[in-house]
């Protein structure tokens, strides 16, 4: 075997193991695994369009989450687009997020959806909030009970 039919063999199976990588990166994504450590974004090649169309969904939860979009979230989680086992690309909980952007409403409305913190995260202590934001929790719970 010559050294460019060598090399050649080497890059096809370089190739074919970047392919197999993304491809099983986005199977066991959709089954609620972690991203992995240091994960980008903008990493992942423009050829892996599946795995591009799962992020960007991914990212438009991010937003809705960081935002308070509670009947978007509601239409993603009746639809089952937005589950229990969803984390962001740091690897947080619904929760988490929610609790750490103080978007309390739907943080509440998430409790009641059944979401709790990953094992690996800390939990959300209401208590050690300070009084105001006890306030808005209180508040949200509320709304949350009277829709």
């Amino acid at each position: 075997m010559s050294i460019n039919s060598y090399a050649s063999s080497f890059q096809a199976i370089n190739i074919s193991t970047s392919d197999n990588y993304w491809s099983s990166l986005l199977t066991s994504l959709e089954q609620g695994s972690i991203y992995p450590s240091r994960f980008n974004f903008f990493q992942v090649p423009k050829t892996e369009k599946l795995l591009l169309k799962y992020l960007y969904l991914q990212q438009k939860i991010i937003d809705l989450l960081t935002n308070g979009c509670i009947n978007e979230l509601c239409q993603l989680f009746d639809a089952q687009i937005f589950t229990h086992s969803f984390r962001d690309f740091d690897n947080h909980s619904a929760i988490n997020i929610t609790f750490i952007k103080k978007r309390y409403e739907v943080f509440v409305w998430l409790k009641t959806m059944g979401f709790v913190e990953f094992e690996n995260e800390d939990q959300c202590e209401i208590a050690d909030l300070p009084n105001t934001d006890q306030t808005c929790i209180r508040a949200a719970m509320i709304n949350i009970v009277h829709k």
